[in-house]
Parts: structure tokens; C-alpha cells; sequence
């Protein structure tokens, strides 16, 4: 592996400016086989509007050529088209046009791309599996019969559609679906060193730990979207000669298809890099909580789970519509004396000394308004780990559903609620305040017929008979809410069958309302959605009336 070029280490690095938007020329190709491209990729889809999810043929590049990818409407007329480009279902900043064009591809620079077309009504997404050429690295499903590998830095592919979940394994990043490969690496040197997904078509968590035994693991490091676009990345202090065990695992609860959806099973990739010099600051990630949920007007402290040495600096940092607001430069735990909707968002720190940088996984700050610190919503199905009687309400995601069975999704879905503490009648009334964020699943619907592109769900169970009302006054972007429940049909999404939905502009507010009957027997599934994939402040208002 030390032969190889050296990786580009992270896509949340990556330069999108590289992204050429125009008109481009290139060969009509089928799904049908792999596309092995020696120089580079071309292609062209011809496509018609209101096809659906169209999936293109896997291709593959190797380092440094350039890959360019076109859709042509074939049915389009005089109608201008709408285009999204996403890569593993998150939308790509400034992607809008009918070409994408990146040049130079580094090994962390593959992924599952799809362009989103819509005039009118009709729509259609097209899937572009795109992998860069490299060796296999010597994964395994069991933790035994893991393969070592060494070196300062290197890159490989595996994948993971048939591993398998062994007794006693830990949960990844408490947040791992069961489908693990194992990796070993032996450190050639003192130094921190830095592991990514990125370049990966699904959406992984990636773990470190140390130990002989499955069931007896160290735990070094965990992370889970920190690489940017579903991929994760890790950087920790390795010591000279000790083995070190990489475990890669699914996160979303998608069903492994033709399609390879950026689900928990399909192409992996792993690129490390190692300094040799000093140590990055330590972050003990177990004392950082993933989500915190409060009410309006308490107190809330983020802790700093470091210890600060004379030569670290700290900042913290919101995400705030897709950019990094610098909040202080205090190297103390963040601490919010009251907080507001104006507060809500996701949290991290860097720590820098003359070494390197270490960066906090986020960490989710929400409001409930009954005070409940249990409910919240999720970007991810895997995210939420609830538990609770049904005849409650809850907040989870129904991103990439496993929808097989009325079993299945009892288990897996309607019974992962929380009940809404505070109120003599729980889940009667409320609202839940959080940031969503950019996002979206290939195969996913278009709610209300919008493209949308930053959905988050919730699951909902009725305690009473009367009518629901939904809206999302108080948002501060303009929000796509449709609900939805389950046929049962085990069809992904197929099986969501429409209750009812809204889009902007009810009542004067940049908001969307809706209401139905429910029946007590079945689980509903809420989305709130933004208008062209806009992001920001969310509030989800319910009330059931008798």
C-alpha cells in the first residue's frame, strides 16, 4: 500500500468548484455491467421525464482522470427543466445544471450521485454509482478473520452487502445496523492518524478499537457523518507497532437493492494517512452527547471532554444553513443560560494544537416544548434507539425505511416511540423545534410533488380518537409536510401510502398545515421538508382535537 498516490483525505475538504455546470458530450450507456473507464468517465443518460429512479451502470475510474456525468431529457420540448445533483442523497452545493464534471478524481471522490430532473410535475432521478479503482483491502464479516495491513497512509475498497453482525460485537458509533467488516492496521509509528469513508456509496460508521476479542473491545475512536456527504472519519494518536481494529458499518436502514442505494450494504472505501510527528488533542467522544432536547427557556451545556494542554486552543462552532458559525473561542464547556428557538442546531468544537486538529462529532441541540428530553427528530432511522408503548408520539426518522412486514415495522418503527411528558394527556399537544438538514433519499418521494431535499421524519401513534393537526409556523424557511403510513407490502418506500399535504404559504406564514382522522391501529410517518431543499429552523406544531 505504500506505493500508492497519496489520498485526498476528506470530502467535507472538497473543493466543489471543480464541478463544471454546462453542456458536455460523451456515450450513451445502459445498467447494465461495470464500466471499467482506463482514462476517465463520460457519460451520457437519455432519459425521460416522469420515469422515476433510473439506474445507470456502475463506473469506475482510477486516480486522476475525470469523470463527467450529463442527463439529456429526451421528451422535454420547450420546458426547462430543474436539476438537483446529490451525492449519497445529500444535495451538491451549486450542482443545478444537466452536466457535472469533476476533474482529477482522488480515491476519496467516488460515491452514489443521482440528478433529480423536474418540470412541472414530472420527474425523474437518475442514479450514477461511480467508484475509483483500487485494490481490495483485506476486510472480513468476522472479527478473526480480519486481515492486517501497515504503512503511513493508503486506500482500498471493500464491501459489505453479506457481513453479518457477530455475538458479543459492540454497536458502532451506538448506531451500527449489523452489517460490520473488520480491518486491522498495525501503526509503523507514533503519531495521530486519520481513517475516512470517503469516496464510499453508503452511509457508514466507522469505529476503532483495540483488544484480541470481539466481545472485549477498547474502544479509540467512533464517528459517524464527520467526512461529509453519509461517510465518517477519525483521527486518533496511534503508538508504534500496536494493531488497531477498523470496524465499517451501515447506518441507514435501507434495503439493499439493484439500485446500491446509499443505504447500510454496498461499496466502501477507506483511505489513512499518518503523521509522524506529535499528537492532536484527545476528544473522549463517549462524554459528548449525540442530541440533547429541552424546553424553551432552560439552561443547556455542551461539555468540552478534552483536556486542554497550554499549546491547545479550542473554538466552538453551530451549523447554521450549511455554513460553520464561530460562537467562542473559550476553552470551556458551551453553555446556553436560556434557551430559544434562535439557540437550536448542531454543535462541535475543533481543538487545534501545533500538531494538528481534532473535531467533536455534533452534537444535536433541540426543543420540546413539554419539557420531554426524550423525543426528538432524526435525519436518520439508525439515529433513534427509542422504545416505548404505542399510543405515544415520537420523533424518529423514516430515512431509507425497512418496510417488510406489519412485524417488521412494528418492531423496527411503530414501536420506537417516546411518550410526551408534562401533559396529564400525553401526545394530545406540542411542538418539537430543531435545524433540519440537506438530505434526501434516492427513491425517497417527492412530498406534495416537490423535489424538497432536507426531509426529516417523525413517527406518530394516536392516544385518542379526534383529528390531527399539523403545521410548521414559526419556521424560517418555506417547508414541504406530508403524512404518510405503511401497506405493509415490504416495498421500501413504495409502501408509503399518501394521508395527506401541504406547502408554503398557509394562512399568511411561510408554512404549511394539515390535518386528517387517524385510525389508532396505525403508525403514521411525518416529514417536514424543505421547499427546494432549503434548510433552517424547523418547528413541527401538533395538536389532536376530540
Amino acid at each position: 500500500m505504500n506505493g500508492l498516490p497519496k489520498p485526498l483525505m476528506s470530502m467535507k475538504n472538497k473543493q466543489w468548484g471543480s464541478w463544471i455546470v454546462g453542456v458536455g458530450l460523451g456515450i450513451g450507456l445502459t445498467a447494465t455491467d461495470t464500466v471499467y473507464a482506463k482514462g476517465g468517465v463520460d457519460v451520457v443518460a437519455n432519459v425521460s421525464l416522469g420515469a422515476g429512479v433510473v439506474p445507470f451502470a456502475k463506473q469506475i475510474a482510477n486516480v486522476g482522470a475525470d469523470v463527467k456525468l450529463k442527463v439529456q431529457i429526451v421528451n422535454l420540448g420547450s420546458a426547462q427543466p430543474k436539476y438537483t445533483w446529490k451525492l449519497n442523497g445529500e444535495p451538491i452545493p451549486g450542482a443545478s445544471g444537466e452536466v457535472l464534471q469533476l476533474r482529477s478524481v482522488g480515491p476519496a471522490d467516488g460515491g452514489l450521485f443521482s440528478a433529480a430532473v423536474k418540470s412541472g410535475t414530472a420527474t425523474t432521478e437518475v442514479v450514477f454509482p461511480i467508484e475509483i479503482a483500487a485494490d481490495l483491502l483485506p476486510f472480513a464479516d468476522s472479527f478473526i478473520g480480519r486481515g492486517t495491513v501497515t504503512g503511513s497512509s493508503g486506500y482500498g475498497i471493500a464491501n459489505n452487502v453479506t457481513a453479518t453482525r457477530e455475538s458479543g460485537e459492540p454497536t458502532h458509533g451506538r448506531k451500527g445496523k449489523g452489517k460490520s467488516i473488520w480491518l486491522s492496521w498495525r501503526a509503523p509509528a507514533d503519531g495521530p492518524v486519520t481513517f475516512t469513508t470517503a469516496g464510499s456509496a453508503i452511509d457508514t460508521v466507522l469505529a476503532v478499537y483495540t483488544g484480541s476479542a470481539v466481545n472485549k473491545l477498547a474502544r479509540v475512536a467512533d464517528d459517524d457523518d464527520s467526512s461529509g456527504y453519509a461517510t465518517s472519519e477519525v483521527t486518533f494518536n496511534a503508538k508504534k507497532n500496536a494493531t488497531y481494529a477498523i470496524a465499517v458499518d451501515g447506518v441507514s436502514a435501507a434495503t439493499v437493492t439493484s439500485l446500491n442505494t446509499a443505504g447500510m450494504a454496498g461499496s466502501v472505501m477507506v483511505v489513512w494517512e499518518q503523521q509522524t510527528t506529535g499528537a492532536v488533542p484527545k476528544i473522549n467522544t463517549a462524554l459528548l452527547p449525540q442530541l440533547i432536547v429541552a424546553n424553551v427557556g432552560q439552561a443547556v451545556q455542551i461539555p468540552l471532554p478534552i483536556a486542554v494542554a497550554a499549546d491547545t486552543t479550542v473554538q466552538w462552532f453551530r451549523l447554521v444553513r450549511n455554513s460553520n458559525r464561530l460562537l467562542s473561542n473559550s476553552a470551556a464547556p458551551f453553555s446556553i443560560p436560556r434557551i430559544s428557538a434562535e439557540d437550536v442546531g448542531q454543535y462541535y468544537f475543533e481543538a487545534r494544537n501545533p500538531f494538528g486538529v481534532s473535531r467533536s462529532p455534533l452534537v444535536d441541540v433541540q426543543i420540546n416544548t413539554k419539557g420531554d428530553s426524550t423525543v426528538a427528530a432524526y435525519a436518520k432511522l439508525a439515529d433513534s434507539q427509542l422504545n416505548a408503548p404505542a399510543g405515544t408520539t415520537a420523533a424518529v426518522t423514516l430515512k431509507s425505511p425497512s418496510l417488510k412486514s406489519p412485524s417488521v415495522q412494528t418492531a423496527g418503527l411503530g414501536g420506537r416511540v417516546r411518550r410526551l411528558a408534562g401533559d396529564p394527556n400525553p401526545g394530545y399537544s406540542g411542538a418539537q423545534i430543531f435545524q433540519n438538514l440537506p438530505g434526501k433519499d434516492i427513491g425517497e418521494p417527492d412530498h406534495c410533488g416537490e423535489l424538497g431535499g432536507s426531509s426529516f421524519w417523525f413517527a406518530y401513534n394516536a392516544p385518542a380518537a379526534g383529528r390531527v393537526n399539523l403545521d410548521t409556523i414559526g419556521s424560517n424557511f418555506p417547508t414541504i409536510l406530508s403524512v404518510y403510513y405503511d401497506d405493509g407490502l415490504g416495498n421500501g418506500y413504495a409502501s408509503l401510502v399518501p394521508v395527506t399535504c401541504g406547502v408554503v404559504n398557509y394562512d399568511g406564514f411561510e408554512a404549511s398545515a394539515v390535518n386528517f382522522i387517524p385510525n389508532l391501529t396505525k403508525t403514521y410517518y411525518i416529514v417536514v421538508d424543505g421547499f427546494d431543499g432549503l434548510n433552517g429552523t424547523a418547528w413541527l406544531n401538533y395538536k389532536l382535537t376530540q
